[in-house]
């Protein structure tokens, strides 16, 4: 039977149909719900520019958010190197320019701060996006993709300072001193401008030998970090109303019913410590920069497992680290092992630069893991001693790893699982169509190579069925996609006649599936495939059965790494992948109710200048299901990852 829903007897296919058409009655409300409130938005966005901005009739506009007082005519001073900018709005003084009468005088006008004039943009760390009604004149269409001249300078590079283009949602990047740019006087003083508390990193000798790309990052990450949170070495704390204002426009897919948690969660922040270097010279592979790929996992004592690599392909640095609520409050972070060190890799050698699966804990806290490559390995790679992926464990007690070899020759693991009850390792390839079945107890290759019969293993979607011992995953050698399995104890794989479930609306399967949660005390498993929400009971014999629940997020690639249930067995967790918002999903088992428990991203970066939302992997829950635990590819300014942080998240008593 070729189904993606769940398999019924033939008495309840009735039924079956009447609650598909309800669920899509359900789907269609929630995406017209979703388009009116995007069309009130719009109203809304209108009446803000009304409200926010004062004509003060004399040719200057006042900002009644920021108390900024603005030139009315933006490009009145047309466009100017970064000294003569400085200079131009310095001497400025009523009557100097068409429609200015305010009797200012010389010395009262200024070249903004960058956060001054981010205060326009939604990039900047106030946010603020002018409106379309706003009064001001000279920010046409022509003029608005030409870039403004703030005062802030290079914090790295004094020949560079600031430029914001207040075009679309506004971007901010340095640029030399020589080049030209328009000039927007303001007076009076920010009420709100964010003020550096956190010392910057003295870069040094170092910045020189950086990339034009790094050299930018490191610009701008001194911009926005504000608070410092870069050399911070414990978890920063943020509570606040605001985690439960739904952002503009949300939510831009069918989420269907669901509310809004009525207490906010506290949440604890902290960028991992130890990643050097923090920025990568001339030279290196292309993508360098600190990054979390891999699943968060957790030991029987409550501490969590997660890594970071450097994602270069010579010279690579991986790091694991462990949160562990038990040392202090909230709880602390350390590195505590090198996985480089532990495969005994030198500067010189190519290597892999990522942590990619799931690194699960055994009972006496050994974590076993493989890694992954960063740039895709090439023959020169090879030709100097490049093997594939690596295995190894790690006691994290002792901090003692073990370098296990390489498995698979010329092969990279970027999914894998262990089941820690039977000891056995499986993974599957990433360069050509092979899997991996390791004995760890014996050190004994079960199976290696490409599964049979021409059928292909999901290169990112692998979940354990523990009571079974079986994998389960996508078969993707032919369309409709279907569910294969593997039987390490028989060494066999099944492939079963149920189809990947499809996004509601679309019409192309998508493969890949996230870190299962569960299972419940049905025995169901609920996971994530392209944005649908799916529960799933394993079944080797008749074959697993589907339900579609709804959707996680946007019917895009990867829109969910990991799914977590609560100890409980009452509520399932997830964090999308949402650029803009971070929202933290709970659903309700028995009763199929969605909440909210928090929308994270704006507040994260109005108070620290921290981006999250888009570069979520990992998440999952204390034993006693009062956290979560979210590891984010964060980044600052719009860039999502660069510096992978932390993120425990107090679930509210009232809410589970």
């Amino acid at each position: 039977m070729n189904s993606s829903k769940t398999l019924q007897t033939p008495d309840a296919d009735s039924a079956r149909r009447r609650r598909g058409r309800r669920t899509h009655a359900r789907l269609l409300l929630g995406m017209l719900g979703a388009a009116l409130l995007l069309q009130g938005t719009a109203g809304a966005a209108a009446d803000e520019g009304a409200a926010r901005f004062r004509d003060n009739g004399n040719g200057t506009v006042t900002d009644l958010a920021t108390g900024l007082v603005w030139l009315q005519q933006a490009n009145a001073l047309g466009t100017n190197t970064w000294e003569e900018a400085v200079a131009a709005c310095a001497k400025l003084a009523g009557g100097d320019v068409e429609g200015l009468a305010d009797r200012s005088r010389a010395g009262q006008w200024r070249l903004p701060a960058a956060h001054e004039m981010l205060t326009l943009t939604k990039v900047g760390l106030l946010g603020g996006e002018l409106s379309t009604n706003h009064p001001f004149a000279g920010l046409t269409a022509r003029h608005q993709k030409r870039l403004f001249w703030t005062r802030t300078e290079g914090f790295h590079d004094s020949s560079r300072a600031f430029q914001v283009n207040l075009h679309g949602a506004g971007s901010v990047k340095p640029a030399e001193k020589s080049v030209h740019a328009l000039a927007w006087p303001v007076k009076g003083k920010c009420r709100r401008l964010p003020r550096h508390t956190g010392r910057i990193p003295d870069l040094g000798a170092t910045f020189a030998r950086l990339t034009p790309s790094e050299k930018e990052r490191a610009e701008i990450n001194s911009l926005y970090d504000v608070q410092g949170l870069r050399l911070k070495r414990e978890l920063t704390t943020l509570g606040t109303k605001e985690f439960l204002k739904r952002p503009d426009g949300f939510p831009k897919y069918p989420l269907g019913d669901f509310t809004i948690a009525r207490r906010a969660p506290k949440l604890h922040v902290q960028i991992l410590p130890d990643m050097e270097p923090q920025y990568f010279p001339e030279g290196e592979a292309y993508q360098a920069g600190w990054a979390n790929w891999a699943a968060v996992t957790r030991s029987d004592d409550n501490r969590f497992v997660m890594g970071a690599g450097d994602h270069r392909g010579r010279g690579a640095q991986i790091n694991l680290y462990v949160f562990d609520p038990a040392k202090g409050r909230p709880g602390r972070l350390e590195r505590v092992a090198s996985i480089t060190e532990t495969l005994g890799w030198t500067t010189n050698d190519y290597s892999d630069g990522k942590l990619h699966g799931h690194m699960d804990v055994l009972p006496d806290g050994t974590v076993w893991g493989a890694t992954h490559h960063g740039p895709y390995p090439t023959e020169e790679w090879y030709a100097a001693g490049y093997r594939g992926s690596w295995l190894f464990s790690v006691n994290i007690n002792s901090g003692i790893g073990t370098n296990w070899g390489v498995p698979l020759p010329r092969q990279s693991l970027p999914n894998h699982r262990l089941d820690t009850q039977r000891g056995i390792l499986f993974a599957s390839g990433a360069l050509t169509n092979t899997v991996l079945c390791y004995d760890i107890n014996t050190h004994r290759v079960r199976y290696a190579g490409p599964p049979p019969n021409g059928w292909q293993w999901g290169v990112r979607s692998t979940f354990l069925d523990p009571g079974t011992g079986h994998f389960w995953s996508a078969e993707l050698s032919e369309e409709p996609y279907r569910f294969i399995s593997y039987d390490p104890e028989l060494n066999r794989f099944k492939r079963h006649d149920v189809e990947i479930p499809v996004y509601p609306g679309q019409k192309k399967q998508q493969t890949h599936g996230a870190w299962a949660a569960g299972p419940d005390r049905e025995g169901r498993y609920y996971t994530d495939y392209g944005g649908g929400f799916i529960r799933f009971r394993p079944d080797w014999d008749k074959g697993p059965q589907i339900e579609v629940l709804g959707v996680t997020g946007r019917p895009e690639a990867f829109p969910v790494l990991q799914m977590v249930m609560s100890p409980d067995q009452r509520f399932v967790y997830w964090v999308p992948r949402e650029d803009g918002t971070m929202i933290v999903n709970q659903y309700e088992i028995a009763t199929g109710k969605r909440k909210i428990l928090g929308f994270l991203q704006p507040a994260l970066k109005r108070q620290y200048g921290l981006c999250c939302g888009d570069g979520v992997w990992g998440t999952n829950i204390s034993n006693d299901g009062s956290f979560l635990v979210i590891l984010d590819n964060g980044g600052f300014g719009k860039r999502f990852w660069g510096h992978p942080v932390l993120l425990i998240l107090e679930i509210p008593r009232s809410e589970r």
